[in-house]
């Protein structure tokens, strides 16, 4: 059950739907094993439309679902995945803070990855890349949008936020959102739902594919919490007849 829903644009026009208090009981993308003590694991498992909001049917079972409302000739998919490699990535001169078992962002289980600042400092960069997808080839790319559920937080504000085309392609949201105290969660995207690039399914399928986020203290000595990151990219293919 949702107890409160907040749309929010943040700089550079990018619209952040924030989510509070969501019942999360039947989460997608389940997973199987979680990795422990190291930054990588595994796990089993048209900028003018709307996408359905996270709770719809077609995020809930981390599948693809057909689209109501089809352009002629085509037909819509929205399909949501989960990580299966999380890292980080030294930012800065290399001494950053590092989030900590970075592979706990790989699914939603109220299990996070955590990083801890003092005053003005900037954290590491959190990564998370092989989505799996497998978008046909003849797919028309909509938009690609990010859910981050975060853990509450406070005295912490995003800093750099970007989908990674690949390791040397990022594509930055500006975002300097600040984070809240409740278990919350964010999407990314909607403002700039092809984030300013050339989005193709050879990009998207690809391995390097994925999302990273660095984060700064606006307070003393605050965590940052990361449970989840998932991504839905939004698509249509030629319809056969």
């Amino acid at each position: 059950m949702v107890a409160g829903i907040m749309s929010v644009v943040g700089a550079g026009g990018c619209s952040l739907l924030i989510l509070d208090d969501m019942d999360f009981s039947d989460s997608a993308d389940e997973a199987e094993s979680i990795p422990t003590s190291t930054g990588a694991g595994e796990k089993p498992t048209n900028n003018d439309d709307t996408l359905p909001a996270p709770s719809s049917p077609e995020a809930e079972d981390g599948g693809a679902g057909a689209e109501a409302g089809s352009p002629p000739g085509e037909k819509c998919v929205t399909e949501t995945k989960s990580p299966f490699y999380a890292t980080n990535i030294p930012t800065g001169d290399g001494q950053r803070p590092s989030w900590s078992v970075p592979g706990n962002a790989l699914k939603e289980d109220m299990k996070s990855t955590s990083v801890t600042l003092r005053a003005g400092e900037q954290s590491a960069r959190l990564a998370l890349r092989d989505f799996r997808f497998a978008i046909p080839q003849t797919a028309r790319i909509r938009g690609v949008y990010v859910d981050v559920w975060r853990d509450p937080s406070t005295n912490v504000e995003d800093n750099a936020v970007n989908l990674e085309i690949d390791t040397a392609t990022r594509r930055p949201t500006n975002s300097t959102m600040p984070w809240f105290s409740a278990r919350t969660k964010v999407r990314y995207g909607p403002g700039k739902p092809l984030w300013d690039y050339p989005l193709t399914p050879e990009k998207i399928n690809a391995t390097a594919f994925g999302f990273n986020i660095v984060v700064k203290a606006s307070g003393a000595n605050p965590t940052a919490n990361v449970d989840s990151v998932s991504i839905t990219v939004d698509y249509c293919v030629p319809s056969v007849n």
